[in-house]
């Protein structure tokens, strides 16, 4: 508990302007700029209602705002659309019957963050149900969100890792259910939150400290670079234009400033009927309310491609 005391202030103190901060979540989302259309609609691909807030936060709130950012460029006659963000929950959260509750409640924090209830999937499927110990069938999450994706042309998915953050076993299920995607014809590029080890996990904003600073200190290494593919050649993409090619990125990184950090906590607290003594100590500790990092499945082999 000191050590949560400690950590909170430390961190204000540290991250106290935005600017310094910036660069990896501006590089993230210049990269996804760059992609053709369908590349740039981007599904969060969560299991339980307050997972958008609590782990993808960062990523959110800056796709969210690349998005308005791009419609005001659009409506000034400037570049193309900005980033697409959507929301979609596998389960309504129901272990404790309060699975209306925390639809409403995901809806408020999803509006936080900057996206629309109308870009938010709900799903409440008997074999989906929250659950510790419950053991998701993969096939009929794939087929759930591959309905998502071909409704709106979507062709990226941030998700969890094969570790889960957490060791979750729903949230795996996710991983595993994206890794299935990739060999359909949808083919979406699939990003995957990175999971911390477990003292960077509650190290608070010490953690995208750390990543600025070694940005500053070490400025000529990119933070993302093109992809390899099984004949270790750069990968590319074809782009919207005649002979334009894309670069596809193996990493995605987003960082909240003090501001984004508060949208953050703003969006956790709409989930009210969680905020239980250990979420506080979650709030004022974990790196996660500060820093995503994701990287793409399958490109260190070329085996997603």
């Amino acid at each position: 508990m000191f050590l949560m005391f400690l950590i909170l202030p430390l961190t204000l103190l540290l991250l106290r302007t935005h600017s310094f901060f910036a660069p990896h979540s501006t590089r993230a989302l210049r990269a996804l700029l760059r992609a053709p259309a369908r590349r740039r609609r981007v599904l969060v691909l969560t299991a339980h209602p307050d997972d958008e807030c609590m782990f993808f936060g960062p990523a959110v709130r800056a796709l969210a705002s690349a998005r308005k950012a791009g419609e005001e460029q659009e409506e000034e006659g400037e570049g193309k659309a900005g980033v697409e963000v959507w929301g979609m929950c596998l389960s309504v959260g129901n272990a404790d019957g309060l699975g209306k509750t925390r639809k409403d409640e995901l809806f408020r924090s999803y509006a936080r963050l900057g996206v629309h209830r109308e870009r938010v999937v709900v799903v409440d499927h008997p074999e989906l149900q929250d659950g510790m110990d419950v053991d998701w069938d993969v096939e009929t999450i794939a087929e759930l969100v591959a309905e998502i994706l071909e409704a709106h042309e979507i062709g990226a998915i941030l998700t969890f890792d094969v570790h889960g953050v957490s060791q979750h076993l729903n949230h795996i299920a996710l991983y595993r259910a994206a890794q299935l995607l990739q060999r359909t014809p949808l083919n979406p590029h699939v990003y995957a939150l990175r999971t911390l080890p477990l003292p960077l996990k509650y190290a608070g904003g010490i953690v995208p400290l750390a990543l600025s600073l070694a940005d500053v200190l070490l400025p000529s290494i990119p933070a993302t670079e093109p992809a390899e593919n099984a004949k270790g050649e750069k990968e590319e993409e074809e782009g919207e234009g005649e002979g334009e090619k894309e670069s596809i990125p193996d990493s995605l990184t987003f960082v909240n400033g003090p501001a984004g950090w508060a949208a953050n906590v703003h969006a956790m607290l709409q989930h009210w009927s969680q905020m239980v003594w250990f979420r506080w100590g979650y709030v004022a500790t974990s790196a996660y309310m500060w820093v995503a990092v994701f990287e793409r499945v399958g490109a260190r082999t070329g085996e997603d491609e």
